[in-house]
């Protein structure tokens, strides 16, 4: 008998010394009854208006879309690329809602939810540069300088296809600026972004050889590692509003191209 209490006390130790420093995630979100996103401030996944206090754009009308589904209220934290992981580390916010680019590299830190999305790479130039790059291998060039938004997978990605060009790495405001003035000649995102960037500036921009397709990846949301009841909720509301065209009409609403799954 003595035996067996000893070795229940050391079990009902082991747990606690095994239990997580904060309450699952989304056992908080219903008592709370409050969500709270990560935002990266880059349209057109989300916006935010100084002048009225407020969020927009395709990320933010997802991330209703799960808060209502939930009966709980939205709040948005503002992040940038190189804060948002460590804000959701910290209990900042419960879920990322910026366009992750799902990697083995990132999921050691972070657990994703199954893709919203899928996404590739593509390139904005002044449209009077046009004749200059007629290939990928005409921007892998030591006098070629691209704008990309610092701590973006975007940044780390350049130095991959593009190692000898000069890369400015700057904040997500400044870097149309950039190649608008010449100070860069071409700026990486992700599809989604340049796409809608060039609809915003037809008079001098365009969007490079947007048939060709390179660093395809798919795009999803991150929470904390070890949340699996979060994560499952998570993505099963993804599933079912993917499965409804509820995500497909939201990216077309913010002229998002149309996501291009893997053949």
């Amino acid at each position: 008998m003595h035996r067996i209490m000893t070795f229940a006390c050391f079990a009902v130790l082991l747990l606690a010394r095994v239990a997580p420093a904060f309450a699952n995630d989304l056992d908080t979100m219903l008592e709370h009854k409050e969500l709270r996103i990560g935002l990266v401030n880059q349209q057109p996944y989300a916006k935010y208006d100084p002048g009225t206090d407020s969020w927009s754009g395709a990320n933010y009308d997802i991330g209703k879309l799960i808060a209502d589904a939930a009966g709980v209220k939205l709040t948005v934290v503002e992040a940038t690329w190189q804060n948002i992981i460590p804000a959701l580390q910290a209990g900042k916010i419960d879920v990322g809602l910026a366009p992750f680019y799902a990697t083995p590299l990132r999921a050691l830190a972070v657990w994703f939810t199954i893709p919203y999305r899928y996404d590739r790479g593509a390139i904005l130039i002044r449209t009077a540069d046009a004749g200059r790059f007629k290939t990928l291998a005409d921007f892998d060039k030591p006098d070629v300088t691209f704008a990309v938004h610092v701590g973006s997978a975007s940044e780390r990605d350049l130095r991959r296809f593009f190692p000898h060009a000069q890369i400015s790495s700057l904040s997500t405001d400044a870097v149309v600026l950039e190649v608008q003035s010449g100070r860069a000649n071409a700026w990486m995102a992700d599809m989604g972004t340049i796409a809608a960037a060039q609809a915003r500036n037809t008079e001098w921009a365009t969007t490079w050889d947007p048939s060709v397709v390179f660093n395809a990846v798919p795009v999803s949301f991150v929470v904390r590692r070890g949340e699996a009841d979060f994560v499952r909720y998570l993505d099963t509301a993804i599933q079912f509003y993917l499965t409804q065209g509820t995500i497909a009409g939201i990216e077309k609403k913010w002229g998002l191209p149309p996501s291009r799954p893997p053949q």
